[in-house]
């Protein structure tokens, strides 16, 4: 009718199919810059010795770099206490590796992306019980395998400030549990 109004206040449109967090413009166009996310020295909210991190996410095929990392749990940025999931440029292998005290404890490929394509993602590590779930089927399993010695830091991507995944992947979800998960458990979180 004639007499109503409605005010709006605070929109922002979206050209992809999800919600980003608010910009604010005041007033003029503005550009969402590369995104990572990290929490730094944390070893109280992460598993030492046994412990789940699950993503949920659609492969854009995008690189910002010739290795990207999806997920990792590390000691700090070096190589020698780290555990995640990662691709190569060029291949789309989906790929998992753990580092304890600076000795591989193995880097297998866990699978092949497809870009478009949703993927839910889920690693257990615990000494000699690493399983993989990838889409509700175990993909690796690892009895041998040594946890981390420290394990102080939890990112998403690559490096802080070195590259970023925000054109390798859209993130749905990404979850850290402190303690492992039976394998039913596993399938059900992975299953889409």
């Amino acid at each position: 009718d004639a007499n109503s109004q409605i005010y709006i206040w605070g929109a922002q449109v979206e050209q992809q199919s999800y919600p980003t967090s608010y910009i604010p413009t005041s007033g003029m166009s503005v550009t969402r810059v590369a995104e990572f996310c990290n929490k730094t020295s944390i070893p109280s909210l992460i598993g030492q010795t046994e412990g789940v991190f699950f993503l949920d996410f659609v492969y854009t095929g995008l690189y910002d770099n010739s290795l990207s990392f999806l997920t990792r749990l590390a000691e700090d940025n070096t190589n020698t206490n780290r555990v995640g999931i990662y691709s190569l440029r060029g291949s789309d292998a989906l790929r998992a590796f753990c580092n304890s005290n600076n000795v591989s404890q193995f880097d297998a490929q866990i699978g092949s992306l497809v870009v478009g394509q949703r993927y839910k993602v889920a690693m257990r590590y615990k000494i000699n019980d690493f399983s993989i779930y990838l889409n509700g089927t175990n993909v690796y399993t690892n009895t041998s395998a040594d946890v981390p010695l420290v394990l102080n830091d939890y990112v998403l991507g690559n490096v802080p400030n070195t590259s970023q995944f925000s054109n390798f992947c859209n993130i749905n979800q990404a979850t850290l549990f402190d303690q492992a998960l039976t394998d039913t458990e596993l399938e059900t979180l992975t299953t889409i």
